[in-house]
């Protein structure tokens, strides 16, 4: 048991609040600092900004071990402190450390120099190293949430990395009673593999999202189903049941992005080979562009008279966030256009508030969106969305277009309510 502890949890963005919410369900008690008080005042309130399934319901069943706090001394007590802000990245998809460095300072300050400090938060190889303080113990624990999925992943880490000054040095005592009450394998290595690590592993995500959406591609110029091929190679070793194999509009969220940016400046300044990197860069911006190529292809960009409908606004499901949004991106590259459309949008969580500077108009259901538009962009793939009808949506739509990246509808229902029906990985004008 640990329900001796007390954990400081400091950045209570997404990273934080879906890791502490983690270490609550352990019975330890958490001081959860953020110098926001507006937010702080909204998690006493139980009305938590991060849109994650289960994640408030957690933090509510375990409110009476969890203080939410915006002054930064009460986390004098805390037997360990996690640094778990979400680190912000500019334009460029390049990493803004200076927040973390204030925040590290600022507990090194306040706490006792005895108390371990584990870094949560992605930062590149050498951050870790390069922190002074003192006698202070100092780990890296990789972080691997995925939107969406980020508490469930959190209770369920099918592995947890260390990363230490060295490999002779002891990992402190209530973390490692921590850390074994996951029940997971526990690998410790040092600050710069474990860094490097977390990039590793999105960097082979990409790489497989990269082939899998090239494949994909070439199924839908020939007579070919890219998910009849999905199954075969699953049950190969080598790539397995696991891989990421559903094609998509290239890569969004702002993190995947954020560690190419990351490899090709360490690349370039250790005159190491990044082509392969810079290669995955030029391909996500051309899978960016699948949809307006189908709608200039049937002429609803020239069209300005024509209405789009778009389902899903979020990058992906069961999130609220849009960084990199394929359809934001979508939205942006219209209005470059200079299009003058009607444009009727519905997102479960995504509000106007989101994105105030694009010329839509909300929608109060999925299925209100679609009445009278000339063609329907189906951009995230919302479970909610699979109870659309094809054949009420032929009924009340103006035009036949359906364009349906991720295969949310079924496409021969589609063809038998007479809809024009497009989706990545498959012809379907061919069947």
């Amino acid at each position: 048991m640990i329900d001796d502890l007390t954990i400081g949890f400091v950045g209570l963005s997404h990273l934080g609040l879906n890791s502490a919410a983690a270490t609550a369900t352990k019975g330890c008690k958490l001081v959860c600092y953020d110098s926001d008080r507006i937010l702080i005042q909204s998690l006493v309130e139980n009305n938590i900004p991060t849109n994650e399934p289960d994640l408030a319901e957690t933090i509510e069943k375990y409110r009476s071990n969890i203080s939410f706090v915006s002054d930064h001394h009460q986390l004098e007590i805390c037997d360990l402190i996690y640094v778990s802000m979400d680190v912000p990245t500019d334009q460029n998809n390049r990493s803004d450390l200076t927040p973390i460095r204030d925040l590290i300072q600022t507990i090194n300050s306040f706490t006792s120099k005895t108390t371990p400090l584990i870094v949560h938060s992605q930062v590149p190889p050498g951050f870790t190293r390069s922190i002074k303080c003192s006698q202070r113990p100092i780990f890296y624990q990789v972080e691997t949430l995925i939107f969406g999925q980020a508490l469930k992943r959190a209770l369920e880490p099918e592995r947890i990395v260390i990363g230490c000054s060295d490999l002779t040095y002891k990992l402190d005592d209530n973390l490692q009673r921590l850390l074994e009450s996951y029940n997971c394998p526990l690998i410790r290595m040092g600050y710069e593999s474990a860094e490097l690590l977390k990039i590793s592993i999105n960097l082979y995500l990409i790489a497989t999202l990269s082939v899998t959406n090239m494949m994909a591609e070439l199924c839908e110029k020939l007579d070919a189903d890219w998910d009849e091929i999905v199954p075969a190679l699953q049950l190969d070793r080598r790539i397995g049941k696991y891989a990421y194999l559903k094609p998509g509009l290239g890569f969004s969220g702002g993190n995947l992005e954020r560690d190419l940016a990351t490899t090709a400046m360490m690349a370039s300044n250790l005159d190491c080979n990044s082509a392969l990197v810079d290669s995955w860069i030029s391909d996500n911006v051309y899978r960016k562009k699948w949809v307006i190529d189908k709608l200039q292809e049937h002429d609803l960009i020239s069209d300005k008279r024509s209405t789009l409908a778009i389902l899903g606004l979020a990058y992906k499901p069961n999130t609220s966030s849009i960084k990199n949004s394929v359809a934001i991106d979508l939205l942006t590259k219209l209005i470059d256009l200079d299009r003058q459309h009607k444009i009727n949008v519905f997102d479960p969580v995504v509000t106007s508030h989101d994105i105030p500077d694009y010329n839509v108009t909300f929608m109060d259901s999925a299925l209100q969106t679609c009445h009278d538009a000339d063609a329907l962009l189906l951009m995230t793939p919302w479970e909610e969305f699979q109870s659309l009808v094809p054949s009420d949506l032929a009924n009340i739509m103006k035009g036949t277009i359906v364009i349906d990246p991720y295969r949310i509808l079924n496409p021969v229902d589609c063809k038998k309510a007479g809809l024009n029906y497009f989706t990545l990985g498959k012809n379907c004008q061919l069947t």
